[in-house]
């Protein structure tokens, strides 16, 4: 019984086989007759797609572009960048934020970056930038940040209190002018605390150097001790945009790319605001808030600078090998510091 039925189907097969293979011939003996393509049927347009031939295949590509509706076109117009930028004209700075810009638009993109790269005690005043970041070409010597002594008018047993609440230990002259307000019945005193600032050069070689003084490169050896230098006249001076790399000969200029500061461990608020005025120019370039960039106690931040100056009228900045030196300069006084207390009693 079972022999029967395996003969059945073994017979049912070939069978099926021969059916199957004549319909083959029968297809090419139609398709060399006749050169017009097979209709195609109910297939789906994805089923259809993987019985055409790939000159097929094009032409109806081309033939689906053609029939895209205007709707459409007009939508892929507007993806285009020149059309981008006319249509949405006047609606956004297309430029570094300027003093001269409409007050009510925000840029574009971005020219200005904050970045807060950890906490203060990243930063070792003995090994200088170089201690946390040594893939960094500094010129041996210019890789400190320089120390800036602030001293701030508060209320002495709040300040220790808030000192404690952050986890810093007073010093002993905090506590000495504690003890001497108690005794002569004073509330303030005047306390001193300590940033670190640094204004970091680059030139196209990606030599870097931070200035001890406007337009001359750091140079402070190991065997000296610690750098005593007070960043105070730094801070009180417009520095140059651009000034000469130290580096090898052909000589190269060096542009101002960033900005360096280390917060102190205390109830402060530090406030950046980095301007920068070229030649001839009755405004100044800056990130775009008016009342300055907050920063947070003990934390190391690093504010990158524009490579090219975009101002509203159009004119590039930027210095370039066999163009005249550019004047531009590094607006003083552009970091401020003042007491914030922590608790509101």
């Amino acid at each position: 019984m079972n022999a029967e039925i395996e003969e059945q189907e073994q017979t049912s097969f070939h069978s099926n086989v021969h059916s199957s293979t004549m319909g083959i011939l029968n297809d090419n003996e139609d398709a060399e007759s006749s050169p017009e393509p097979p209709e195609l049927h109910y297939l789906d347009e994805y089923d259809s797609h993987l019985t055409r031939t790939g000159t097929e295949q094009q032409n109806i590509n081309i033939d689906n572009k053609r029939d895209v509706s205007k709707e459409t076109q007009s939508k892929l117009e507007k993806m285009d960048d020149s059309k981008l930028e006319e249509n949405f004209k006047g609606q956004y700075l297309d430029h570094v934020p300027h003093t001269n810009s409409p007050p009510s638009l925000l840029p574009l993109f971005p020219s200005f970056s904050v970045v807060c790269i950890g906490h203060s005690s990243l930063y070792n005043h003995s090994t200088g930038i170089r201690g946390h970041d040594r893939t960094a070409r500094f010129r041996s010597g210019s890789e400190y940040l320089l120390p800036w002594s602030v001293r701030l008018s508060v209320n002495t047993e709040r300040w220790v209190r808030e000192m404690q609440l952050i986890g810093a230990n007073p010093t002993d002259q905090c506590l000495r002018n504690l003890q001497n307000g108690i005794a002569h019945g004073r509330t303030e005193s005047s306390e001193k605390v300590k940033l670190f600032v640094g204004f970091d050069y680059e030139c196209p070689r990606g030599h870097r150097f931070t200035c001890g003084e406007p337009a001359k490169p750091l140079r402070h050896r190991k065997d000296y001790g610690p750098l005593n230098q007070d960043a105070g006249p730094l801070l009180d001076a417009d520095l140059p945009l651009w000034v000469t790399c130290p580096c090898r000969k052909p000589r190269i200029m060096a542009q101002l790319m960033r900005i360096h500061v280390v917060t102190p461990k205390a109830p402060v608020s530090v406030t950046l605001q980095p301007r920068i005025q070229m030649p001839d120019d009755d405004g100044y370039f800056f990130p775009g808030a008016v009342e300055g960039i907050e920063l947070g106690w003990a934390k190391y931040y690093v504010c990158r600078l524009p490579y090219i100056y975009v101002g509203p009228n159009g004119r590039k900045s930027s210095y370039r090998p066999n163009s005249p030196l550019f004047k531009g300069r590094f607006l003083r006084q552009c970091i401020s510091v003042r007491y914030l207390p922590i608790s509101s009693s």
